[in-house]
């Protein structure tokens, strides 16, 4: 592939489901990546940073929107349900699209409200963010 050839990516099964759905919500979701390592699995959502960079962003503050819209918490307590319940890590991954920033939250607590209580927040760069998931997903078992 040529260094001007985008990599185009998309989400065919997400399109599928929201139209075999027919509009009706479900408050269902889907796990971006998982990995099962030596140590266990690890459910990894990444989290597209628009208007706040990923640094300053986080995910409790799209937790509630108004008393019309709920927000995000609901995504965030299933995958954390998820991850308790089958002995798994949960990091959530904020990114950009320039790819400058990137920061990675492993989530060790979070509740309906008290929302992400506790956390291993590590900011990095595009390289350190490739070395840091190429790691990752080395010590998945094959």
């Amino acid at each position: 592939m040529s260094e001007n050839e985008a990599v185009k990516f998309d989400d065919e099964v997400k399109a599928l489901i929201i139209e075999a759905l027919g509009g009706n919500k479900t408050g269902g979701g889907d796990i971006d990546a998982l990995f099962k390592t030596k140590d266990g699995f690890v459910i990894i959502e990444f989290l597209r940073c628009i208007k706040v960079r990923p640094f300053e962003s986080h995910p409790n503050r799209y937790w509630d929107y108004s008393l019309s819209k709920t927000g995000n918490k609901y995504k965030f307590i299933a995958l954390w349900n998820i991850a308790k319940k089958t002995g798994s890590r949960l990091i959530l991954v904020n990114y950009e699209d320039s790819r400058e920033q990137f920061k990675t939250i492993e989530v060790n607590g979070l509740s309906d409200s008290n929302k992400i209580y506790d956390e291993i927040s590590t900011e990095m760069n595009f390289e350190q963010f490739k070395m840091w998931f190429k790691n990752l997903t080395g010590y998945s078992e094959r």
